[in-house]
């Protein structure tokens, strides 16, 4: 035989009839049902003003809210919300500070998000251990580029787009937001970047992962492009395989990147790029950013100092060290025996610098350690990573014209490199 169960409704109805009856008396009868004479009264008073319907639980809302949203200000932040429906409750408050007004707390405007259906519970994740600090602190705009490729994804047309971006770890300036559509080839990747440093001028540094067109397994992990890099001034790091989080400033902004621009993606290859255009516009000039105090990042990023020049550097190695030309077969001449050092390099001028005590020479190409060559086995070995794989260079230096302490090359000089 199942429970009986009786609601809040039905109990109050039973007392109602129970009292008609006039069975017992009406202290008896709520010392039954368990509530206090006060209560039974209420009750009754209930019933006969409104009937069976009145027995029902009345809101407890309050009549009047002094401290409600305003119906003004709760419009404001729908209508923001509408136009940016990316931008949390912090950006929004900011646009309010901008035109002069007294925008709500954050904590309002996320209530009133949430209350309007704008927003979406997402999971909570476990927090991962990061490291104190990154692979390159810059100080300045332009000391450090961050660079990668977005996942790629097909347009309405079917056509694969490769996003390149580009951008500057101090400001969080979104110096570069291209899609490719012909392929990710070093061609098509430098010709973004002559692009970039005729506009922008010269980065000191730029930080990528281990991928193509920037990385490879080779010596040194040294590409065409990497290498044009460096024989212009730019230093290439690499974060260690398996470690995004070391380019994490990068790797957040591709999330926000793809929630505006390709969910969906637009239909055709020159509608992806338009979207591509306006989104880097209202990223650097509209959007505030919370780690630069609610400021958009153009308001932050200067270009920088150093031209870009078409012919590249031509590097003078120390007395000490023995020049050699590197062959089209990625191999040098020395003494009577070829050692191979790296495709990438070929047709370049490297320095190598002997070890006194055994049979081996670090590799230098300009400021950049490719490796230690090994003379008997043949094989070029990556630097140790416990020290710096780069020495200040005089030409670096003077075109930076930061030679001191406090100076970039110098700075970075001490920090890790992948060479895997």
């Amino acid at each position: 035989m199942p429970w009986k169960v009786s609601s809040v409704m039905d109990v109050r109805v039973e007392f109602v009839e129970k009292w008609m009856k006039d069975e017992v008396s009406f202290g008896e009868l709520c010392r039954r049902f368990g509530v206090s004479r006060k209560t039974g009264y209420k009750i009754l008073k209930r019933f006969r003003e409104g009937g069976t319907a009145a027995l029902e639980n009345w809101s407890c809302r309050p009549h009047r809210s002094p401290n409600r949203t305003p119906a003004a200000v709760e419009s404001k932040i729908v209508e923001i919300r509408a136009r940016h429906n990316s931008w949390g409750p912090k950006k929004i408050r900011y646009v309010f500070e901008s035109e002069g007004l007294e925008g709500p707390a954050p904590s309002t405007i996320a209530a009133v998000l949430k209350r309007r259906g704008l927003v979406r519970p997402t999971a909570r994740r476990r927090a991962k251990g990061v490291p104190s600090e990154s692979l390159i602190e810059p100080r300045r705009p332009n000391d450090v580029w961050c660079i990668d490729f977005k996942g790629w994804f097909r347009t309405g047309n079917g056509l694969r787009c490769d996003p390149l971006t580009v951008l500057d770890s101090w400001s969080r300036f979104l110096v570069c937001c291209h899609g490719l559509f012909d392929g990710t080839k070093t061609e098509q990747v430098r010709e973004v970047f002559e692009r970039l440093f005729d506009e922008y001028g010269l980065p000191g540094a730029i930080l990528s992962d281990n991928g193509s067109p920037w990385a490879s397994t080779s010596a040194g992990g040294l590409t065409k492009l990497s290498v044009w890099w460096i024989k212009l001034g730019i230093m290439p790091y690499r974060i260690f395989p398996g470690r995004p989080q070391e380019n994490g400033r990068l790797e957040r902004f591709h999330r926000t990147l793809k929630a505006e621009t390709a969910r969906p993606a637009a239909m055709t290859a020159a509608l992806q790029q338009t979207r591509f255009d306006e989104f880097r516009c209202e990223y650097n000039e509209l959007r505030p950013h919370e780690t630069l105090g609610q400021v958009p990042p153009g308001r932050l990023y200067e270009k920088s100092v150093r031209e870009y020049r078409r012919e590249a550097w031509g590097f003078d190695y120390p007395s000490h060290m023995v020049e050699r030309r590197v062959y089209s077969t990625g191999q040098i001449n020395w003494g009577d025996r070829l050692y191979h050092i790296s495709g990438a390099l070929s047709g370049e001028t490297i320095g190598l610098e002997e070890d006194e005590f055994s049979p081996r020479a670090r590799i230098y190409l300009g400021d950049y350690v490719v490796g230690v060559l090994d003379f008997v086995t043949g094989r070029v070995n990556p630097a140790a990573r416990s020290v710096g794989l780069m020495r200040v260079g005089k030409s670096c230096c003077e075109e930076v014209g930061s030679g001191g302490k406090d100076g970039l090359i110098e700075r970075v000089s001490v920090l890790p490199m992948s060479l895997e």
